[in-house]
């Protein structure tokens, strides 16, 4: 599953958990599911493990 698959999936609330597990913004996860902005590996990770492994690394470097 892409990130922003999974990002539009979610909810106003759960995007906003997702925020604050991951210690960052919302506007900064929409900018990473649109492509506005690259991940560093630091939120990869912190993504991966919030998202209990739904998400790898690896997904968002499908299609690149």
């Amino acid at each position: 599953m892409l990130f922003k698959e999974y990002f539009n999936s979610l909810s106003a609330d759960e995007k906003s958990m997702l925020a604050i597990k991951l210690d960052t913004s919302k506007q900064y996860l929409y900018q990473l599911a649109n492509g506005h902005r690259n991940p560093g590996n630091k939120i990869l990770k912190k993504i991966e493990k919030a998202t209990r492994g739904k998400l790898k690394v690896s997904d968002f470097f499908k299609g690149e």
